[in-house]
């Protein structure tokens, strides 16, 4: 009985000591971890491989676009080659234009991409903004994309409205031209419409057969010809037309902005002597009262009537005096030149 016993406490006392060590060695290893994460904080840890959920999860890069001063759209207008040039990686395309660039000596950079655009046509795109400029100036590289290939230059459109239709014929380059060069010539004295480069000229849409008028755009080289345009109120004549012109020229959004408005060849009212003013309640009307009468002003009321003056020297020539705030004094000429004619107004005192 008692060698039992003493076997059983034997067996216990091995099972205690295992117990024990294996502890030992579990307490050990919980100091190692608290050490590690401890030390976590201030040591590098070398991050693994990422997965697909991790990439989803991070922010997406910042996105680049192209800067469009760089790029050059080139209209094919060859279906022919058009379609020979689909079948080319675009690494080929750009390939060929540069040889074309070197062996016609064009003094540029060679492009660096060319993209397919979804209507056939190409867009190429030039090293830098100065280089792409180079290559629309001398577009001879793009006979290597077909002989009716053309690099199309950017252009920066102005619409005018309540044009006569019958006064510009645009159906032809010979109409477009003498349209132009009208344009051109109305607004020779106008300082900031100096030496204006108007490319191209287009009606809005097509006009209908019975449309009398309709909306002009106008086509410039830059952004700055265009916004000089704006603001500095392209001139045309309104040739005497009341609901086709002058009426839509009182709705044009943001024109009680205007200080001063000076119409030439207004309409004419049949009953007495005087035009339409719409906005009476914004504008005072100077109207010579006269049957002949073809220039007139609109002056803000905003402006004081106390400041300012007006003179009718004949039924062609209207002056505003105006005193600034500054005490300098401002004069304001709309005079009506007829061209045609043996009038002679003589010498007027201004």
């Amino acid at each position: 009985m008692m060698d039992a016993m003493d076997k059983m406490t034997a067996q216990f006392s091995r099972g205690h000591a295992k117990m024990e060590e294996s502890n030992a060695m579990i307490r050990h290893g919980i100091t190692e971890i608290t050490t590690s994460l401890k030390s976590s904080s201030t040591s590098t840890i070398k991050a693994g491989p990422r997965n697909w959920a991790a990439v989803a999860a991070a922010p997406p890069a910042p996105r680049t676009t192209a800067n469009k001063n760089t790029e050059i759209i080139v209209r094919l207008n060859d279906s022919e080659k058009k379609q020979q040039l689909s079948q080319y990686e675009t690494t080929r395309i750009a390939n060929e234009i540069n040889t074309c660039i070197t062996e016609k000596d064009i003094q540029a950079k060679g492009i660096r991409a060319v993209k397919k655009l979804p209507s056939g046509d190409l867009a190429i795109h030039a090293v830098n903004a100065e280089e792409a400029e180079k290559l629309r100036d001398n577009s001879a590289w793009t006979a290597v994309l077909g002989k009716r290939a053309r690099a199309v230059v950017p252009t920066y459109a102005v619409m005018v409205s309540g044009i006569e239709v019958k006064k510009f014929d645009l159906t032809t380059a010979d109409g477009r031209e003498t349209a132009m060069r009208k344009i051109r010539e109305e607004n020779e004295n106008v300082e900031e419409l100096k030496g204006m480069e108007i490319l191209y000229m287009s009606w809005r849409n097509k006009p209908t057969a019975m449309q009398q008028y309709h909306t002009l755009v106008i086509e410039v080289s830059t952004p700055e010809m265009g916004n000089s345009m704006l603001d500095n109120s392209i001139m045309y004549n309104v040739n005497n037309s009341r609901t086709q012109v002058m009426i839509p020229l009182f709705e044009t959004e943001g024109i009680e902005k205007f200080d001063i408005l000076a119409i030439q060849e207004p309409w004419k009212n049949s009953f007495q002597p005087t035009t339409n003013n719409r906005l009476s309640q914004q504008f005072e009307l100077l109207y010579m009262p006269d049957a002949a009468t073809r220039v007139c002003m609109f002056v803000n009321k905003r402006i004081a009537k106390t400041v300012y003056s007006h003179t009718f020297h004949n039924r062609n020539l209207i002056s505003l005096r105006m005193q600034a705030v500054d005490d300098r004094i401002i004069n304001i000429h709309n005079m009506y030149n007829p061209c045609k004619g043996s009038e002679d107004f003589g010498a007027i005192q201004l």
